[in-house]
């Protein structure tokens, strides 16, 4: 449908519109895995963008941009991309906007270390999602906090960021934030030892995931298995069937061909 919608907006020279759908086919392939395809869409709704003068188009073309500079681990072209687009929206005035990409230029300073800058962008980003109400802006920063304290070794902390974002996320019924939420406190009890929370968290994200038909299920999955080796398969699968009723399921028992590589 997007390919069609492009064909008709190339035909009646509605560049705007071009943008629009360039960046949406891109995301497509991105949430895909073909980085490849997705770079290829967003960098041809950059050049329409910047020919026609649509600032925001350039901006979003940007931050998509450096999203695949990110993921592809090259975090020198990420924050590049990252900045332009920062200053554009700060130049437009798109605060609804701004937070987001200081939340992703965060990230990318956390992957290198920098904590420091890490945290400050986290915090402006929070600030800006307080001050524009956007609750769902607020639970991701409250995530991204979170996620650096504990990488920081302030668990306590973390623990509370988690928890925050978690009760933003079930009061606005954000089914994708809640599972993200399960799964980081599932992630978090596992590393602690507290393998009954871990369980209890883990299996929650799977369950709304696996409802869902989320991508996101393959990790929900990875966890329990680690969960499972972590705490013993005695006291996993009588804590599965107990709140299952059902005996664990192969998927969770079986090894990984890759596990099976490395070992």
């Amino acid at each position: 449908f997007f390919g069609r919608a492009l064909a008709l907006a190339e035909a009646t020279e509605n560049e705007s519109f071009s943008v629009h759908i360039l960046l949406s086919i891109g995301i497509i392939y991105q949430k895909r895995g073909n980085h490849k395809q997705a770079l290829a869409h967003y960098e041809r709704s950059l050049k329409i963008a910047e020919e026609t003068g649509n600032r925001s188009g350039v901006a979003i073309s940007q931050h998509q941009i450096g999203m695949i500079y990110r993921e592809r681990g090259n975090y020198g072209q990420a924050l590049v991309h990252y900045e332009r687009s920062l200053k554009i929206n700060e130049e437009l005035g798109n605060r609804n906007v701004i937070a987001p990409s200081l939340g992703e230029i965060g990230i990318i300073y956390q992957e290198q270390g920098d904590y420091e800058q890490a945290r400050a962008h986290y915090e402006r980003s929070l600030k800006i999602e307080e001050e524009t109400g956007s609750r769902s802006g607020i639970a991701t920063a409250l995530h991204l906090l979170g996620n650096l304290d504990y990488l920081r070794g302030d668990h306590d902390q973390a623990l509370d960021y988690y928890r925050r974002s978690l009760q933003i996320n079930e009061e606005l019924g954000n089914r994708y934030g809640i599972a993200f939420s399960h799964g980081q406190l599932g992630q978090f009890f596992l590393e602690r030892g507290q393998y009954e929370e871990a369980f209890e968290h883990s299996l929650m994200a799977f369950f709304i995931t696996a409802r869902m038909k989320l991508p996101d299920i393959w990790r929900a999955i990875a966890d329990l298995k680690k969960l499972r080796s972590a705490w013993g398969t005695e006291p996993f699968d009588e804590a599965w069937q107990e709140a299952t009723g059902e005996p664990v399921p192969d998927y969770l028992i079986e090894t990984d061909a890759a596990e099976t590589e490395d070992s």
